[in-house]
């Protein structure tokens, strides 16, 4: 039986899918097939545990009924009428539906997922509405001995493009700054990186990353920085995050990407969770650090929103201890 494994949500979501690809692989003896957003298909390009991709752009050009029926078509394909059981690893009904679609008449999801609508099953064990247990959901798809998630579970980048990205950045250490956020209250103020950047310049050389939507930021941040490279396609920035000696960033998913390829993260808290979710979210193989203000507002949401419900966004401003706190622990970092 071929697992399929359908992770359609942001970067730092399709990050975290890394070890449940290993461990379906690994339990199931074959390759998976994974569905997920056309946006993130890099990270998986030569995967051994990836036998085959499909694209679901369900905001995009496979949003609507036909869209679905269209990414539930090429799914079909992928899986040449094998058997299979998926695994929804968000656990929307979107999901469950294309998966239903595409001919996958065993679906496992966890308690509280609206995919339990359309009939799929999971562990009774897993705290319902809160982060997947991604071990435990695939112990339930696919029974064996039980295991933890692969500690090998890193992005597979070949040598060369970390070398090129070596070769073209400057200085070590090297430290990268994460400038953006999809959700906004997850984003640190411009006015909190000219506090923090001359900080951590004075440890490395700071490389700015994200993505097209920061380059304007950047530009105005770039004085206090060593490099400026936001904008870079996703698999030259995971390289670029693969020669960081440590990166600091917000909760996002650049900061899933850095674990990933073995670069610890100083993550900047502000609506989000501290723990569970820097356990719960992303390999551990680059450590992960919490930097947080600790106000009594902190956290307000389990994954950020457009804007502060109390008006002020007070976790993420310019403040001396949030600062100092990063440049403290990315300083620990260096010094091993």
């Amino acid at each position: 039986m071929i697992p399929t494994l359908v992770q359609t949500a942001w970067l730092g979501d399709a990050v975290r899918s890394l070890a449940a690809v290993r461990l379906a692989a690994r339990r199931s003896g074959r390759g998976v097939v994974l569905v997920t957003r056309p946006a993130v298909a890099p990270l998986f390009e030569g995967d051994p545990a990836v036998a085959a991709w499909v694209g679901f752009d369900k905001r995009g050009a496979d949003a609507g009924p036909r869209g679905l029926l269209a990414a539930a078509a090429r799914l079909r394909g992928a899986l040449r009428g094998e058997e299979s059981v998926g695994v929804l690893l968000q656990g929307s009904a979107r999901s469950a539906l294309l998966a239903r679609a595409a001919g996958v008449r065993r679906l496992v999801a966890a308690p509280g997922a609206e995919a339990r609508w359309l009939g799929a099953s999971g562990p009774p064990t897993l705290p319902p509405l809160r982060p997947h247990d991604e071990a435990a959901l695939i112990q339930a798809a696919l029974p064996g001995d039980a295991g933890p998630l692969p500690a090998d579970a890193l992005l597979h980048l070949p040598p060369e493009a970390i070398e090129a990205a070596r070769r073209r950045l400057p200085g070590a250490p090297r430290i990268g700054a994460v400038l953006g956020a999809a959700q906004a209250t997850k984003r640190a103020p411009e006015a909190l990186w000219r506090a923090l950047l001359p900080r951590l310049g004075e440890l490395g050389a700071v490389v700015l990353c994200g993505g097209p939507e920061d380059r304007a930021a950047a530009s105005r941040l770039a004085p206090l920085a060593a490099a400026d490279v936001t904008g870079e396609p996703l698999r030259d920035a995971a390289a670029t995050l693969a020669t960081c000696d440590v990166v600091v960033s917000g909760d996002t998913g650049l900061a899933h990407l850095a674990q990933a390829v073995g670069t610890p993260a100083v993550v900047l808290y502000g609506p989000t969770p501290a723990a569970p979710f820097a356990r719960a979210w992303g390999p551990a193989h680059g450590a992960r650090v919490a930097v947080s203000r600790g106000l009594a507002c902190q956290p307000c949401s389990a994954s950020g929103g457009p804007r502060c419900p109390l008006g002020h966004h007070a976790c993420l401003a310019a403040a001396a201890g949030l600062e100092a706190a990063a440049r403290r622990e990315v300083e620990k970092v260096l010094r091993g």
